[in-house]
Parts: C-alpha cells; sequence; structure tokens
C-alpha cells in the first residue's frame, strides 16, 4: 500500500508525494527506538497528522510503542490540554512553545522528559526561553514530506541548530554545490518517496539517477557528527557580483534588540528587502534605525508589519511577502 502526502508549499507550490507502507513502518520504527518511546508514555502531538511529522514521528510512532496519545489540531488546543494531561513527550512547533511561554503552563510539564520541534527552524532566543522556563531544553526533529523524519538530536549536549544523527534506516550525505560552495544534504533510504502526483495525474520522479533525493538543504557536519542545517540551497542572492545568505541577514537581524523576528529576501529588481515585526515596547523608528545598521548597505528596503506570514508548522511564507 502507499500514503500521499501533500508537501507544505512553503517555497514553492503544494505536491502530492507518494510514499509506501514498509517504508512508513521502517520511519516509525527508527523514530520510536531513537526517542524511547515506551508504554508509560503520555505524548501530545501539538501537529497536524496531515503532514509526516505530526502523523508518522508522532501518532504512529507512539501507538506502535503503546503510548498515550493526546492530539490537538492547534497550538492553543495543545497548550489547554498541557494544563490538565501532563504529557511526558510533546511533539511540538515553534508557535506552540511560543504560546506555551506566554501562559501559566510551564507548571504544568513538571512530568515531561522530552521536547521536539520541527515544521522550520527553532530560534535560539526561543529554545533558551524554555528551557529557563522548563529545565528541558528542545530538540529539533528533521524531515520532510517526500522521506518523513530524517534526524533527531537526542544526544547531549543540545545545540539549536543541530539536527542530530542519521536515524537508521536513513543514509544522508552532504553533496557539493559547486556554484554556491555549500554543500546540500541529500539522503537515501525505502521510506523516502518515489514519486509525485502532478495536477494532470502524471508521475514525476522525486530521486535523481542514483535513487537520492535532494532535500534543498544546505548542511554540515558539526565535530561530534551531528547534521546542522543553515537555510536553504536556493536562497543566495547575488548582490553587486557577491553572493549573498540573506538567512545570515535575517538572524543578524532578529539579534538586533526591538526587532522580534526577520525575513529577508530579494525583489523583482534583485535588491534585497528585509521585513521585520517589532517586540513590544520598542518605537517603530528606533527599531528600524537599529535595522539599518546591522544591515548595512545589503538591504535596499526595510517594511514594518505587524507580523510575519508564517504557515501553521510556523515556516514564513516568503511567497506573500
Amino acid at each position: 500500500g502507499s500514503i500521499c502526502q501533500v508537501t507544505s508549499g512553503s517555497t514553492s507550490a503544494s505536491r502530492l508525494a507518494v510514499r509506501t507502507s514498509s517504508g512508513i513502518a521502517a520511519e516509525i520504527d527508527s523514530v520510536a527506538r531513537t526517542i524511547e518511546l515506551n508504554s508509560s508514555d503520555r505524548v501530545l502531538v501539538g501537529s497536524s497528522v496531515a503532514h509526516s511529522y505530526g502523523l508518522m514521528g508522532g501518532l504512529l510512532a507512539s501507538m506502535q510503542a503503546g503510548a498515550e496519545v493526546a492530539l490537538a489540531p492547534d497550538a492553543e488546543t495543545a497548550v489547554a490540554i498541557i494544563g490538565s494531561w501532563r504529557p511526558t513527550v510533546l511533539f511540538g512547533l515553534p508557535p506552540l512553545y511560543e504560546l506555551l511561554l506566554a501562559s501559566d503552563r510551564p507548571d504544568h510539564l513538571g512530568d515531561a522528559r522530552l521536547f521536539l520541534s520541527a515544521g522550520a527552524p527553532l530560534r535560539a532566543q526561543l529554545h533558551d526561553s524554555v528551557y529557563y522556563a522548563t529545565g528541558l531544553p528542545i530538540r529539533q526533529d528533521y524531515g520532510t514530506t517526500e522521506a518523513g523524519t530524517i534526524a533527531i538530536d537526542h544526544e547531549e549536549p543540545v545545540h539549536p541548530r543541530a539536527v542530530g544523527r542519521p536515524l537508521q534506516h536513513m543514509d544522508v550525505r552532504l553533496l557539493p554545490e559547486p556554484r554556491q560552495s555549500v554543500d546540500e544534504v541529500i539522503v537515501r533510504s525505502p521510506a523516502v518517496a518515489s514519486w509525485y502526483i502532478a495536477e494532470n495525474g502524471a508521475l514525476d520522479s522525486c530521486l535523481d539517477s542514483n535513487g537520492w533525493f535532494h532535500t534543498g538543504d544546505v548542511g554540515e557536519w558539526d565535530d561530534s557528527g551531528r547534521l546542522t542545517l543553515k537555510r536553504r540551497i536556493r536562497s543566495l542572492v547575488e548582490v553587486e557580483g557577491q553572493l549573498v545568505d540573506p538567512y545570515s541577514l535575517e538572524q543578524l537581524l532578529e539579534n538586533v534588540p526591538g526587532i522580534k523576528e526577520a525575513a529577508v529576501y530579494a525583489d523583482k529588481d534583485g535588491g534585497l528587502r528585509a521585513v521585520i515585526a517589532l517586540s513590544k515596547g520598542w518605537s517603530a523608528r528606533e527599531a528600524e534605525n537599529r535595522a539599518k545598521t546591522a544591515g548595512g548597505k545589503l538591504i535596499d528596503a526595510i517594511e514594518l508589519r505587524p507580523a510575519l506570514p508564517r504557515s501553521p508548522a510556523g515556516k514564513v511564507l516568503y511567497k506573500y511577502l
């Protein structure tokens, strides 16, 4: 049998990816073993089961381990469940952890042993705030719709950028991309989808001629052998003859006092624009001046918005900027 899942569509049009039941079985077994799910766990899945993170990693892996499972369709429901159910494992998304911090629910997490996050990059500031409030780090779960769960950071010490070692059913390599002088994460496994279903019903291959799926993510191995992610491979922009990484500029801006979140993208003329949202209590003029100083001459224009457009998983929807 097979299952079809819709890709997120955060950077391009959504597509249907086809995965086999045997591949999914390999994934959920690896996830359960890696994070040591067991029958005494109470697992809260704070992610939609329409996506592989919530369905395979959260629901099915927990059921295989015999754990109790609660499903929350949104962050508000998840926070409410935490107040009465006291989960031991939380499959969360960045927006859930942000809402959790703003509530009184961190006090209800005394039984928790594991926080996981996926769907969008985990900001170091968010990780640290949750750690200070609960005493537990957030561990990243890395995957794609096509491949399912690729890696989980379950080792010490925890680093917000690390996504861990590949799961036992995954072969992960870094492929040099000479035009951008970076390495792309590519994966091969029976769990990886082989086909996309196009709008006209035709099948398009997900894999290259050697059976590898190209994630489009730039990665590197750290000194301990864990995979870390840097950005999307297609995000580099040429500005005045040099390649610029918008993601690095976003991180730079988000470290500026008064800026809560930032997104940088190339406009139709090839220039770089920044969209920023402010933290409470900061004036627009002061934050904008600080952003201009941090961005230097690389950013042509800065736009203020109440918040960045994001998917339910917390990914910035650049196509709406």
